[in-house]
């Protein structure tokens, strides 16, 4: 596993928090011109969420490229890696009462879950 930017810090959200964010603007009259930021406003390293996924799915953090990109990779200049994108979400949670449902572990819980159900059971290590 290739984690690129281990050191950026990124506001990542449930699927289903995000989407029903944007059905809930689209229903409003009230956001109509409006911009949204819809996020959790809580950051996590890249590295952070890379080694809680790896031992959640019992995956050797040792195998884990921190820093690397896989091989073929196009070109990513390190400046166009930001070292912190985290949403301030007030304006939505003020105006049309949004905010997310899923705390990103329990999120990350669902995800592989489902991943789960989705694979044989003789490709499951």
């Amino acid at each position: 596993m290739y984690v690129g930017a281990p050191d950026s810090v990124r506001d990542y959200m449930y699927v289903d928090d995000h989407v029903n964010a944007y059905l809930l603007v689209i229903k409003s009259a009230k956001a109509t011109g409006q911009v949204y930021n819809a996020g959790t406003g809580v950051g996590i390293s890249n590295r952070k969420l890379a080694k809680m996924i790896a031992e959640r799915i019992g995956y050797n953090r040792k195998r884990i490229k921190f820093g690397q990109y896989p091989p073929g990779y196009p070109y990513r200049p390190s400046i166009s890696d930001q070292p912190s994108i985290v949403l301030d979400a007030t304006k939505i949670r003020k105006a049309l009462n949004w905010s997310p449902k899923i705390q990103l572990s329990e999120g990350i819980n669902k995800v592989i879950s489902y991943f789960q159900e989705q694979m044989p059971k003789q490709k499951r290590r």
